[in-house]
């Protein structure tokens, strides 16, 4: 197995000597963004100058107004501290790492139904950043780069990600070969 890949994120924090409530993650759970998929780590209410997706950009994207999300949970040791990285760069200190304490598999089944307006935004945004690339317009180049990664994993990886959670939420421990994941 390959040893940069992570499953247990909060157990890596805490390795990196990082937690919750301690610079860079003061983030407030009550200022979550839907946007985030389900996680140990969350934006909140972050500034708007959008370094997150330069600094993790496969992990961190922009909602409609500029916030920082984190659309893809890190899955290796590289991208967490990218991840830590871009939340050691908000001013706002918006990011927070205490979601386990708040997810349970019912609010990822709930959260689930809102896939439908998160895949509308997304193809929406997509289709005009394709629009704006066929007339040259690459001011915005890399919102189109995340939007694409974001978009990819939606349609390909999220749904089996949020089995695999739900799973180490509802068991304390991470899924193995033989685990039978839960619907979500």
């Amino acid at each position: 197995m390959n040893k940069e890949i992570i499953t247990d994120v909060n157990a890596e924090l805490v390795r990196l000597g990082v937690k919750h409530g301690q610079q860079p993650f003061l983030g407030n759970w009550s200022q979550c963004n839907w946007m985030n998929t389900p996680g140990p780590i969350y934006g909140g209410d972050t500034d708007t100058c959008g370094t997150g997706i330069v600094i993790a950009p496969n992990n961190v994207a922009l909602d409609p107004e500029s916030q920082e999300i984190v659309f893809r949970q890190p899955v290796n040791l590289y991208e967490l501290k990218q991840v830590v990285e871009a939340a050691d760069c908000d001013p706002f200190a918006g990011y927070g790492c205490d979601g386990n304490m708040y997810w349970t598999y019912q609010k990822i089944k709930e959260w689930s139904k809102c896939k439908n307006e998160l895949k509308q935004f997304l193809e929406q945004e997509y289709s005009e950043q394709i629009k704006k690339i066929r007339e040259r317009d690459y001011t915005k180049h890399f919102y189109f780069c995340y939007l694409s990664r974001w978009k990819e994993y939606v349609e390909n990886g999220l749904d089996q990600y949020l089995r695999a959670y739900a799973f180490f939420l509802e068991e304390q421990r991470i899924p193995d070969e033989s685990s039978t994941l839960p619907l979500v």
